[in-house]
């Protein structure tokens, strides 16, 4: 969950404060690249989209 969009009601600082980590911390998560997993995992769920998308017919 990202805590800079606009749903969110609560500042950066605060949230990071009540989970108890730095807010440098969370940048750096926030900046990080996905990783090698997650990227295979979203390719997978582009690959499963189109199969069924093509199934029906389109």
């Amino acid at each position: 969950m990202r805590l800079d969009n606009a749903e969110c009601a609560y500042s950066v600082e605060f949230m990071c404060r009540k989970l108890g980590v730095s807010k440098s911390g969370y940048y750096d998560w926030r900046n990080r690249l996905d990783s090698a997993t997650a990227q295979r995992r979203e390719e997978l769920r582009l690959l499963i989209k189109k199969a069924f998308d093509m199934s029906d017919g389109t």
